[in-house]
């Protein structure tokens, strides 16, 4: 009797890793030439892509304990290069997630590629029209990044190395600008490149018709906040510890 309790114990433990362990992926697609790809390593993972329409490729993989991803493209009229996304996660807790949206017969792409090492950070990326680029990258824990681009041509790289960094939002009241947490950026047809490499780094931007921007930050507790509307071209460098920069740069009215 023993020996069946305890044959039956090891069944039920067995059971139960199975069940901890098991990651879930869907793959929908609506469309002509197109490819979604999902790799899992690890338990509790969640990938989901979503494709309307042709010539998308849409890319997860995902390596840790719950981790999620979510790729939705929707591709109308005849893209001919396409709309592309990536995701990679090693970790645990982490999110990530790319809505693109391409609906004019263009021939100029829209690519999104999300990197993610570490636990609990998050990165979303919403882009619509056509001929975007959009990269993330955090190596570390709790970070967070939201971008928002639309209309033509925008391009926006981020890489947060370290803790609690993150790239948000900003509100613009008067000549005043403040820092909107866990809303997305918004660029239109413009360029950014931000660097944050530290602790509780902080960048809040706005930026459209043809902005061009460059922030590094170095350290801990800085924040810059930029607000950029027209031709125009600001560069931000913080090297050290608890800095404030604020940029505003308009149009004659």
């Amino acid at each position: 009797m023993r020996k069946l309790i305890a044959i039956f114990g090891v069944l039920a433990f067995t059971a139960g890793m199975a069940f901890g362990q098991e990651n879930t992926s869907t793959v929908e697609q609506d469309g002509n030439n197109n490819k979604g790809l999902v790799e899992q390593i690890g338990e509790v993972n969640d990938a989901i892509i979503d494709q309307t329409g042709n010539n998308s490729i849409a890319d997860i993989y995902q390596e840790g304990i719950n981790n999620e991803a979510y790729i939705e493209q929707w591709a109308g009229g005849n893209p001919s290069h396409g709309i592309f996304g990536y995701i990679d996660q090693i970790g645990d807790n982490n999110i990530a997630r790319i809505d693109h949206q391409y609906d004019w017969n263009y021939g100029r792409r829209t690519y999104t590629e999300i990197d993610q090492i570490g636990d609990d950070n998050e990165a979303y990326v919403h882009q619509e029209a056509h001929g975007h680029d959009a990269f993330i990258t955090q190596h570390g824990d709790e970070n967070w990044a939201g971008l928002e681009q639309r209309h033509g041509g925008s391009v926006a790289d981020v890489e947060q190395y370290g803790d609690y960094n993150q790239v948000a939002s900003v509100d613009k009241n008067g000549g005043d600008l403040s820092f909107v947490e866990e809303e997305s950026a918004y660029q239109h047809s413009s360029e950014i490149t931000i660097l944050q490499d530290g602790m509780e780094n902080k960048v809040g931007f706005y930026q459209r018709n043809g902005a061009w921007a460059d922030i590094s930050q170095i350290g801990d507790n800085n924040e810059a906040l930029l607000w950029q509307n027209g031709d125009h071209t600001s560069t931000i460098i913080q090297n050290g510890n608890n800095n404030n920069a604020e940029v505003i740069q308009l149009n004659l009215p």
